[in-house]
């Protein structure tokens, strides 16, 4: 079906006072062409001196690329207004799809039939056709949660990872890392620098966010990857040996 922002609006407004109880203002809608996502509910967060975090200047995106249906159309409209309800009312999810998105997803599928899910599963040929599959070099930085019981997180994983794709610029690099690696939903963030084309798929960018991932899927594609370190305020690739003129 054709999306457009008429569209959106009109099912957010219905969405929002059918599941929502008209307590979101409405905000921004916008439509873009790309290849990193179907739906994104977009904000800005900084931290609060008393502690946690302050979100701020909700607007939401949809992916005008890929086929949907109504239905399909709806859930991932929905999907989205769950982290703007969350965000909106200055809650702060265990992670992206935590506790709190998960509890209101159900009760929301259960309530009104719906099937939202996680994230939108799409065909293998809708995937091949939507990411480029050129080899091109980029950061990976991968963000490894902690678990909830704040034990140390086991060597085999706990099932998802965060990664995020950064611009090959040191200060870019240097700066997202210093952002997460105090958080404390965070156990340890590793950096790798890789070529594989499955990487393409993600925006490239040092905007402070990331993205969850299946952690064997990223283990799978990392496994050629190279590994970096930050020493000294540079990143380099760990475990090189200085090479002296003679």
């Amino acid at each position: 079906m054709i999306i457009t922002r008429e569209l959106l609006l009109e099912k957010f407004r219905y969405f929002n006072e059918l599941i929502f109880m008209n307590r979101l203002p409405e905000i921004p809608i916008e439509l873009s062409d790309v290849k990193s996502y179907v739906g994104l509910c977009c904000f800005k967060r900084r931290r609060k001196p008393s502690g946690g975090w302050l979100y701020s200047d909700f607007k939401l995106r949809f992916n005008t690329r890929i086929n949907l249906t109504e239905r399909e159309l709806e859930d991932i409209l929905i999907h989205e207004m769950i982290h703007y309800c969350i965000g909106w009312n200055q809650k702060t999810d265990s992670s992206p799809h935590g506790e709190l998105f998960r509890a209101m997803m159900n009760k929301i599928n259960t309530q009104w039939g719906r099937s939202i899910t996680i994230r939108h599963t799409s065909s293998p040929s809708e995937k091949d056709s939507h990411y480029d599959t050129r080899a091109r070099w980029h950061v990976i930085a991968v963000l490894n949660p902690r678990s909830q019981t704040e034990q140390p997180k086991h060597p085999a994983g706990d099932g998802k990872v965060f990664i995020k794709v950064l611009p090959r610029v040191m200060e870019k690099i240097i700066n997202y890392y210093n952002a997460f690696i105090g958080d404390p939903r965070i156990s340890e963030i590793e950096l790798y620098l890789s070529n594989d084309p499955f990487f393409n798929r993600y925006p490239n960018s040092a905007a402070l966010k990331a993205h969850e991932c299946d952690e064997a899927t990223v283990r799978n594609h990392l496994k050629n990857a190279h590994p970096l370190e930050i020493i000294d305020g540079k990143v380099r690739e760990k475990n090189v040996k200085q090479r002296h003129s003679h």
